[in-house]
């Protein structure tokens, strides 16, 4: 199986992720043992990052993974963490203007209204807002009725595949699974943020979720994946 991954730190010299490009060659081969042939670069952002720059770093990654003949295909995106301050100006946000999907954290709970009006806006505007790993988020595993407050304006959910496994504690994981067996995910992703082992083990996510929910269930996490990559 060809896998895609939507969610990855792999560019190197931003604030998290890979450090240096030998990192980002180390993710990009542990992408590929994974079955990985195409990743959206998805470096953090507050919203002032240049897209640009971001494209740039793309190309330059790309042309290291030709000279060490990695077979991987990056394309760039970024993960924007939301803040008021994005919050009381996210029109005028050029990138998301020209996106057709955009990945959202959240941190604090306060934003939840205004964010719930982003994502109904989007919804209008047929671009895809896809909130990053919710399972890990603490307002959500204290009460899920929130997170599907989001689901009822819009939003689309990306879970972190090391959630099914069992990777950041029972609670997140027993969400996790809860959002799989409701129908309520769109996407999984490998969220990988360095070169470690156990950063990315989407290949045996979706093994994991093939033998619990199905083939057809993957496959059809798979297509989502892919259709943010065209």
């Amino acid at each position: 199986m060809q896998l895609m991954d939507i969610n990855n730190h792999l560019l190197p010299g931003y604030k998290t992720g890979a450090k240096v490009m030998r990192d980002s060659i180390r993710m990009s081969s542990q992408l590929v043992e994974n079955g990985v042939q195409k990743v959206i670069a998805t470096p953090f952002s507050l919203g002032e990052d240049n897209w640009e720059n971001i494209k740039t770093s793309v190309a330059i990654l790309q042309e290291e993974l030709y000279k060490y003949d990695i077979p991987l295909t990056v394309l760039p995106g970024r993960e924007l963490h939301v803040t008021r301050a994005w919050l009381t100006n996210w029109q005028e946000d050029t990138i998301l203007r020209e996106s057709s999907h955009a990945l959202f954290y959240i941190e604090s709970s306060d934003d939840l209204p205004a964010l719930e009006n982003v994502f109904f806006q989007m919804n209008v505007s047929r671009q895809k807002p896809i909130l990053v790993q919710p399972e890990r988020i603490k307002i959500f595993q204290k009460d899920e009725k929130r997170l599907q407050n989001m689901l009822l304006h819009g939003a689309y959910i990306q879970l972190h595949a090391g959630s099914l496994l069992g990777d950041f504690g029972w609670r997140t994981k027993r969400l996790a699974w809860n959002l799989m067996e409701q129908g309520d995910v769109f996407v999984i992703a490998s969220g990988a943020m360095n070169a470690n082992k156990k950063s990315c083990r989407l290949k045996e996510a979706y093994q994991v979720i093939a033998k619990r929910m199905g083939l057809e269930f993957v496959n059809t996490l798979q297509a989502n994946a892919w259709s943010l990559g065209k």
